[in-house]
């Protein structure tokens, strides 16, 4: 299974994003668009990994249901892609979470706690995003964005079944 955790978007925040990508798509040089209830953001990237781990994947997050930052307010703040700028791989929208935020310290203890119990995550660095297409053909235009802001309130589970729309399915959930 190729698993994450991850923020989903709530309903009015996806309506908005999904708005902005249908309003710009001719103008957006992406082959592939994320559907809207795949909308997320990232915290922890585990990938491929077997079945019989998750009973200690669940066991690392409800121990640190202590800690639990209460629910977290995302703005997505500017359109940018990842790759390089004359061809990106991924359109995303980028998030601003302050560098004091509880929920970083969430994050990182959420990281300790996997690797404690043997659970590798990706170590690249943390960039709050929100992908919005990939398969990137020519340069990002400049385009008009309006910020996007909502309030996460869970830290979900969610397998990846690659060449389903939607492709993310939800495994659990715990209240942030």
């Amino acid at each position: 299974m190729r698993l994450f955790f991850a923020l989903p978007v709530p309903p009015d925040a996806r309506a908005a994003l999904a708005g902005f990508t249908r309003a710009h798509r001719a103008d957006l040089p992406f082959r592939r668009f994320v559907h809207p209830d795949d909308y997320h953001l990232t915290v922890a990237f585990l990938g491929e990994l077997p079945d019989a781990v998750l009973p200690a994947l669940q066991r690392s997050v409800d121990r640190l249901r202590p800690a639990a930052p209460g629910p977290l307010r995302v703005r997505l703040e500017a359109l940018g892609a990842f790759g390089p700028a004359e061809r990106p791989r991924v359109l995303v929208a980028r998030g601003r979470l302050d560098p004091e935020a509880p929920f970083l310290r969430y994050r990182d203890a959420l990281v300790a706690a996997l690797a404690a119990d043997g659970i590798a995550v990706d170590r690249k660095p943390f960039v709050p995003h929100v992908t919005l297409a990939r398969d990137g053909t020519a340069p990002l235009p400049d385009l008009p964005w309006t910020p996007v802001a909502y309030t996460a309130a869970d830290l979900v589970l969610f397998r990846s079944d690659l060449g389903k729309k939607p492709m993310y399915t939800p495994l659990h959930a715990w209240p942030l």
